[in-house]
């Protein structure tokens, strides 16, 4: 049974393609808008006490507004 570190890394990958794919493709503001609420979502899922075990919470940088 995968341990709260295995969810942690699968939430750290999946926010990491989030990003590359965010960096490859064409935006629109539709997509913009679509993208950042999806790593919101996976930022949430991190910071919910027990999902990330020891780590800090993770901050969303919000650098580009579109």
């Amino acid at each position: 049974m995968p341990g709260p570190d295995d969810r942690t890394e699968q939430l750290h990958e999946s926010i990491r393609q989030i990003v590359v794919t965010r960096e490859r493709t064409p935006r629109s503001p539709n997509w913009a808008a679509a993208w950042r609420r999806t790593l919101l979502r996976y930022v949430d899922q991190l910071n919910r006490p027990g999902a990330a075990g020891a780590r800090a919470p993770v901050q969303p940088e919000d650098r580009d507004e579109e």
